[in-house]
């Protein structure tokens, strides 16, 4: 791809958390075919125009965007450009930077205005399916709005965005390219790094940076390596001092991780209830999970059952995408968005164990992704500090101790990574006890928000 198309001003969008539309209910009846063919159209242009805002979301979409389209995104952007006040967004190759958090918000509230409009016949019709179809896709394009909000926090989000667009940068396939694309990523890696030299971040924001570092480190030497990013490596070098255990060491103590605003993050996660009610769910359902993975590995012998925690422990540091496919519904059937990917994962292990080890290790780690959840929102709600919130619930799993290390920090740094797998898995308590046969049914909704997850499986048969 070509690491440039093109630089444009760009305004800022408002900061103001997204509203979210009722969730809905409806199974997917059939639908009439004109309502059908007005919202596939309009679906399909949507999912188009979104692949161009964020690389991340063109690969989740499986789309490459034309240079036709990101010509007209450049101009509906430049349009309004007066307002940025020159600040600069960056095309690279079919995608905006995703840096460009304002130019994100701007354009997907563009596109989101548009599918609405050509979408509107359909919400006054008697056709179900329809309607449920554009409230999932609208739901969808307000948690990538609040995305782009607080993915603004470079100190907790900015070596996420280095990664994905690394992935874009190394494949310019000439010299001028390549040099351009380096020159970008070195001023990108130095945004960052002067983030955190301006701001006196805590251990676990440093240390989840460093984490990052490593992946983006290998992503540049399988692009090339410092003699096609001698900037980067530069400015990535200059990064790591910055956040460097030696310097941290030299320091005043440096502050705990404070809580942020869960607005925002349960926007993210298409989440609807309130903070207080989502907390009494949450703890419930970890005392309710708790309770049959306690049977479950009780029913067998010692060393099955610590294969069964280490099974479990292994899966919480698995990363892979999870999809499940609906048939007549393409916003259900894309992988699962980062913040349910962890939470699908844990209940397809259920879904799919076919020995009584299989399903205590599935149990297990269910479990523990609902006592992470716990960590977090009992932090971020402002019930507890970071220590007593983790003493809320314990880990049942075998866990390696940097496995969780790093999911305490995602508790305190990124609610809604935390959150997002625990309310997923949540959805198997009901009436207050765990049951598996509810783990079919929550992967049979496929992709789409929490609440209209929720509202499916309560009503599913």
């Amino acid at each position: 791809m070509a690491a440039f198309a093109g630089i444009f001003l760009f305004f800022s969008a408002t900061a103001c958390g997204p509203t979210l539309p009722p969730p809905t209910t409806a199974l997917l009846p059939k639908e009439s075919t004109n309502d059908a063919a007005v919202v596939a159209s309009a679906e399909d242009e949507l999912f188009h125009g979104l692949a161009a805002t964020d690389p991340r979301l063109a690969s989740r979409l499986e789309d490459s965007p034309a240079v036709a389209d990101v010509e007209a995104m450049l101009g509906r952007l430049a349009s309004v450009g007066s307002k940025g006040e020159g600040q600069q967004a960056i095309i690279l190759g079919s995608s905006l930077d995703p840096f460009a958090v304002e130019a994100r918000k701007a354009e997907t509230t563009f596109l989101l205005a548009r599918f609405e409009t050509k979408t509107r016949s359909v919400s006054t019709t008697a056709t179900p399916a329809a309607v449920t179809e554009r409230v999932l896709a609208s739901r969808m394009m307000l948690a990538e709005i609040a995305r782009a909000t607080i993915e603004d926090d470079l100190t907790t989000y900015g070596a996420e965005l280095l990664l994905a667009a690394t992935f874009v940068v190394r494949d310019a396939n000439d010299e001028t390219r390549r040099a351009t694309s380096d020159a970008w990523l070195a001023e990108r890696l130095g945004d960052v790094n002067d983030a955190f030299a301006t701001k006196k971040t805590s251990v676990a924001h440093r240390r989840e940076l460093a984490d990052t570092l490593d992946p983006l480190e290998r992503a540049l030497v399988d692009g090339g390596g410092a003699a096609r990013f001698p900037r980067s490596f530069a400015v990535l070098a200059k990064l790591r001092e910055t956040t460097g255990e030696a310097r941290m060491l030299n320091e005043s103590p440096l502050p705990a991780p404070a809580p942020v605003p869960l607005a925002p993050q349960l926007a993210v996660l298409g989440e609807d209830m309130k903070v207080d009610a989502l907390t009494r769910d949450l703890v419930a359902a970890e005392v309710a999970l708790a309770v049959v993975a306690k049977e479950s590995l009780a029913a067998l012998s010692d060393h099955d059952g610590d294969k069964a925690r280490l099974a479990a422990g292994k899966r919480l540091a698995l990363r892979a995408p999870c999809k499940n496919v609906v048939q007549g519904s393409p916003v259900r059937s894309l992988p699962s968005s980062p913040e349910r990917e962890a939470g699908c994962l844990a209940v397809r292990t259920l879904a799919d164990a076919k020995t009584d080890l299989d399903r205590a290790a599935a149990w297990t780690l269910i479990h523990d992704r609902v006592a992470v959840a716990v960590w977090s929102i009992s932090f971020h709600g402002g019930a507890a500090t970071l220590d007593s919130a983790r003493g809320k619930a314990s880990l049942m799993s075998l866990a390696e101790d940097p496995t969780k290390s790093a999911l305490l920090r995602r508790a305190a740094l990124r609610p809604a990574v935390a959150i997002g797998p625990g309310l997923f898995a949540s959805l198997l308590v009901h009436d207050g006890k765990a049951d598996p046969a509810r783990a079919a049914k929550i992967l049979a909704f496929g992709e789409g928000d929490m609440a209209s997850r929720r509202a499916f499986v309560d009503r599913a048969p």
